[in-house]
């Protein structure tokens, strides 16, 4: 199996997003959480062209709003989350990995650096940008080899 370890802010948001009026998908729905469309077509076209489970790796899982944005606004379904140890993220996409063994290949979509041993399989993201082509190409390419 496929995964994708997916953080929110700084992948499918960026400064910009923090910074401007809410986009007006956004207003309808009155959530303060923010996000770009354009970056969650480009997780969409890594799912698509690899087949992939999304794991919610970011702190957007422990708020029930923000949970209900990912899934109903940005329409990406969610496989699991990462367990809140309240440790590294790395430690809590490692506690992840130890209870699922079924997992072949994985990517880590993340602006932080927190992966402890697990840096190799992050694809770092730049919080001013977001999710990029080349970064999805990366994933991609990761996913399928």
């Amino acid at each position: 199996m496929k995964i994708i370890f997916l953080d929110v802010d700084g992948v499918l948001n960026n400064y910009s997003s923090k910074s401007s009026s809410m986009l007006k998908e956004q207003q309808d729905t009155h959530y303060p959480f923010l996000w770009e469309p354009e970056l969650v077509k480009i997780l969409n076209r890594i799912i698509e062209e690899t087949e992939a489970k999304v794991i919610l790796s970011s702190s957007w899982r422990t708020l029930a709003d923000a949970y209900d944005v990912i899934i109903n606004d940005m329409k990406i379904h969610i496989s699991d989350e990462t367990p809140k140890t309240f440790k590294t993220r790395g430690h809590e996409i490692q506690t992840w990995l130890d209870n699922n063994p079924f997992v072949d290949k994985f990517v880590i979509l993340d602006d932080d650096t927190d992966m402890d041993h697990l840096k190799s399989y992050l694809l770092q993201t730049d919080p001013k940008i977001g999710l990029t082509d080349e970064i999805a190409d990366k994933a991609i390419k990761r996913l399928n080899s």
